[in-house]
């Protein structure tokens, strides 16, 4: 995977590990990017396996169990504070 280095990709892509970021609107470094992986069937085979295993961490189990994990942690803070409960 080839992507523009924003917040959203830096989260899902750790460079040269399970794709390549390049800067946002560098369309030259995008295009040599992608290129790169072209050249390199090997290395695109690693990284689209990195990929899938990376993605394997978000099935919906696993996201909705961190969900309500936070709501209840967050809960549990209002909880300890009266302050924050109104009636």
């Amino acid at each position: 995977m080839v992507a523009a280095r924003n917040s959203g990709m830096k989260d899902v892509i750790t460079d040269e590990k399970n794709g390549i970021l390049v800067e946002t609107g560098d369309d030259k470094a995008m295009a040599e990017a992608c290129l790169h992986l072209i050249g390199n069937p090997k290395l695109a085979f690693d990284m689209a396996n990195n990929a899938r295993d990376h993605a394997l961490n978000y099935t919906w189990d696993r996201v909705a169990d961190e969900t309500l994990e936070f709501y209840e942690r967050l809960l549990s803070t209002v909880d300890r504070h009266p302050s924050s409960r109104r009636l």
